[in-house]
């Protein structure tokens, strides 16, 4: 049952890092494309390990499902209850936008805008804070169902 809760925990972390990246480039077509770095990054994994490439719409979906299941296994240890668990999940969340915005460069992979602009680098470090303060919340509601209750 643990897993269960924890595997949870993490898929809305994602699943909020997700769905709010989509709706800050509808708002802004200027903000930075997280979907074209998980692209570019899953096109040159698999080229390194020498496997073709999917194109197009596959390649957006393959790149898409590969966000959430790292993205779910990252926030997945948030699920714990822990107290003070609001506060690590905002904290995962800013450190992880952090490595957003800072790794791109680092690991040679196009910044689309994300290195370009500072306002650009803040709504992803924001992106990320939200998505952990997400993840932690549920894992504190599905640790405790009674502190729903209290609030």
């Amino acid at each position: 049952m643990q897993i269960t809760k924890t595997l949870v925990t993490g898929l809305a972390g994602a699943a909020v890092l997700t769905l709010a990246h989509a709706i800050a480039r509808q708002v802004d077509p200027r903000a930075a494309r997280l979907d074209r770095v998980g692209m570019e990054a899953l096109t040159r994994g698999l080229r390194a390990a020498g496997v073709r490439p999917p194109r197009g719409k596959q390649l957006r979906s393959a790149a898409l499902l590969a966000d959430l299941v790292t993205n779910t296994l990252h926030f997945a240890s948030l699920g714990s209850g822990k107290p003070k668990s609001l506060l690590r999940g905002a904290m995962r969340g800013v450190t992880s936008g952090l490595g957003a915005v800072k790794a791109t460069k680092y690991l040679g992979l196009s910044p689309w805008g994300r290195g370009a602009r500072q306002r650009s680098q803040l709504v992803t470090i924001g992106l990320y804070a939200l998505a952990g303060l997400a993840a932690a919340g549920i894992g504190q509601l599905l640790h405790d169902p009674a502190a729903a209750d209290a609030g």
